[in-house]
């Protein structure tokens, strides 16, 4: 499994959603699925990152992994939100990302989160419609991922998933982000 992301994917401390998402498949599974058996998952996330920054250095992170992926989890475009990118720049950027992780790995199933963030929802709702035109435009290798203006804005403005309206709190938010993985990645 891997994780392209943002600073919601770069902890990894021991209560961080990437490391309890993989005790609980190995739970779930009996850790009888070879790739739930990684101590922790493939990382290529990074504090700030937008989804143009991660197609500039896309190339080159998916060079440095050898193994095979089975999965990854693309939960990138929290930090679009606040200076929402021109829709058809979004989408070409997150295409290429796509088509690069695709290419590397052309069995892999990408999973594309859907962010929300605090004082965003209006551009968290448009950017869920870019998300879903996306998906079907690489439905062989995409699905939509967990969907963060549900859970994560919790009918309470993220007051008890997030320590800041974006960033998971600890245990709640990560527990929940994990989680809401979890059940995508067992019923694909």
């Amino acid at each position: 499994m891997g994780i392209v992301g943002d600073s919601k994917s770069t902890s990894t401390a021991g209560t961080a959603w990437p490391q309890l998402l993989l005790a609980a498949l190995n739970t779930a599974t009996n850790a009888d699925l070879e790739y739930w058996e990684e101590e922790s998952p493939r990382n290529m996330a990074s504090s700030g990152a937008t989804v143009a920054s991660r197609k500039s250095s896309i190339d080159s992170e998916l060079a440095e992994h050898t193994e095979t992926v089975t999965d990854i989890l693309l939960d990138l475009g929290v930090n679009d939100l606040s200076a929402m990118p021109l829709e058809a720049a979004w989408k070409a950027d997150m295409l290429y990302i796509i088509d690069a992780i695709a290419t590397k790995w052309p069995s892999v199933r990408i999973y594309v989160c859907k962010p929300w963030c605090r004082g965003y929802t209006t551009e968290a709702n448009t950017m869920a419609g870019w998300i879903d035109d996306i998906v079907a435009l690489r439905s062989t290798n995409c699905k939509a991922g967990h969907d963060e203006r549900t859970w994560l804005e919790g009918g309470d403005d993220g007051a008890t998933m997030t320590v800041d309206g974006k960033h998971y709190s600890t245990p709640a938010g990560q527990n929940e982000a994990a989680s809401q993985w979890q059940t995508l990645l067992i019923f694909w």
